[in-house]
């Protein structure tokens, strides 16, 4: 024990991170970055008042004016800001880890705030499912953390985390801690109940055995985690996609991710050597595993539909409306993504119309998608496993393959919204003085379209609920699910 404090006591002398965090901005300097996020959200956004009411988002913005009306830490200006951005209920409007300046991410995600630990919550309770310290071993349930009880936790944590309307599925998904270089729940917790050493005092719980007990486990940052996940169990990264087999050679296409433009992988590619390798096999039923699917190219949906088709179909694109068509000058300096973003920027008014919202939609947008089914598409029956994690992408393609009867759907309520979601394309939009950067999606559902339709995810088929004690046994209870109802048809 004294061993390890004289390490915790180093450790905070050795890491920079406990005083820059800290880093000091001037409340001046604050309010002109307050007047540029709040320009950029008003005039950019389509969505902006979809879910939020404008008299009450006019609150939330004067709210986050007077939380950086006087000198302030980064992260207390990072945290008022995604508090703001949070308060959209829009899933792709929020201050995203991965554009963030190198700066900021040294200061505020760099340092030894993460559990020594990968988990997720089942319900609201936490369930470690790979761990690099041996007090704190995988399969046990965290129940406090420095003295605080993991559902306090979450309730504090949930007014910053992004998600489409009332759907908090997704805001309860987001806090899972699963291997990415940045997670909400180590990033939050940090900024939200930060640590005056590297450590955490947590109360564990094994659901199997009933036992609880307290221990001390040093905090790391999120590379020293990675690197000793990887020594441990080098398969805990996630594919982009891959094809197993279960028992009776049914086959399961995993699809994790679609974002195409970070990898080398060839998305397109795999899916169409997969479907050919199924067919050769003649395999009577298909299980596609979505679970992990946040968002991406909505295109591989598109795909993926293709090869279910016997007959082509006519979608009519949901996202079509924008909130401007010619950029307000004064902005562009703050645009980050400029290389590419720039077709985004100064359009012309000839090309649009006018809704009865006061919102625009490009001509040319108006036309329906033709999806046609591939020359030798699967003729099984398909599942497509669902949970709260799909947005975007992942919320298109279950949409698209239940709507038009090509899957039965598995699993959990989805997230996004069926009353529409903003993305598309997206701002990276840098504020000067703190050098935070916001996320800015600009294309959305009409106004017009999103009030007839439900606030809500996509519901599955055949809904199932995962527990606590199907992840401690092992028991992939969709996929079980799915099994067992193939063996009785």
């Amino acid at each position: 024990m004294v061993i390890l404090r004289v390490y915790l006591s180093f450790l905070l002398l050795i890491n920079p991170y406990f005083s820059s965090a800290q880093t000091q901005l001037r409340a001046a300097d604050l309010q002109q970055d307050y007047a540029i996020l709040r320009q950029a959200y008003q005039q950019l956004h389509p969505g902006l008042y979809q879910y939020t009411p404008k008299e009450q988002m006019d609150r939330q913005f004067d709210t986050c004016q007077q939380a950086l009306d006087h000198d302030q830490t980064l992260g207390q200006a990072f945290l008022a800001i995604a508090k703001l951005t949070a308060s959209i209920r829009c899933g792709h409007s929020q201050l995203n880890f991965w554009n963030q300046d190198s700066t900021v991410q040294r200061a505020l995600f760099g340092g030894p705030t993460c559990l020594p630990a990968y988990a997720r919550l089942i319900g609201q309770r936490f369930l470690v499912t790979h761990s690099v310290d041996p007090q704190l071993p995988a399969s046990w349930e965290i129940q406090q953390i420095n003295g605080q009880s993991i559902q306090h936790i979450i309730q504090r944590l949930l007014p910053y985390l992004r998600a489409d309307g009332a759907n908090n599925g997704k805001r309860f998904a987001l806090l899972a801690i699963t291997g990415k270089s940045f997670e909400c729940f180590d990033i939050f917790y940090a900024l939200r109940f930060p640590l005056h050493q590297p450590a955490f005092w947590l109360r564990i719980h094994n659901p199997k055995t009933g036992q609880t007990k307290h221990v001390q486990v040093t905090a790391l940052t999120h590379q020293q985690r990675k690197r000793l996940m990887d020594q441990q169990q080098p398969q805990t990264s996630m594919p982009m996609a891959q094809l197993t087999w279960l028992p009776g050679q049914i086959p399961l296409l995993r699809i994790n991710s679609m974002v195409d433009y970070t990898t080398a992988f060839d998305l397109k590619g795999f899916i169409d050597s997969t479907f050919q390798l199924i067919n050769q096999k003649k395999s009577p039923y298909l299980l596609i595993d979505a679970r992990e699917l946040e968002g991406g190219n909505d295109q591989y949906a598109k795909q993926i539909a293709a090869h279910l088709l016997t007959k082509s179909i006519t979608i009519r694109p949901l996202q079509n409306t924008w909130a401007y068509v010619r950029l307000d000058s004064g902005l562009n300096r703050y645009i980050i993504n400029s290389s590419w973003a720039d077709g985004w920027k100064y359009r012309s008014f000839a090309d649009y119309e006018v809704t009865s919202a006061g919102q625009y939609r490009s001509k040319s947008d108006q036309k329906p998608d033709t999806i046609h089914p591939v020359d030798h598409p699967f003729a099984g029956k398909t599942f497509l496993l669902t949970s709260s994690m799909n947005s975007s992408a992942g919320f298109i393609l279950a949409r698209l393959l239940q709507q038009h009867r090509l899957a039965t759907l598995v699993g959990q309520t989805t997230g996004g919204n069926q009353k529409g979601i903003t993305a598309g394309a997206v701002f990276f939009v840098r504020l000067p003085h703190s050098g935070i950067e916001v996320d800015v999606p600009l294309i959305g559902t009409g106004y017009d379209v999103a009030k007839h339709l439900p606030d809500a995810g996509i519901q599955p088929d055949w809904p199932v609920e995962p527990t606590v004690q199907d992840w401690v046994s092992g028991k992939d209870t969709p996929v079980k699910t799915i099994l067992e109802r193939i063996q009785h048809e």
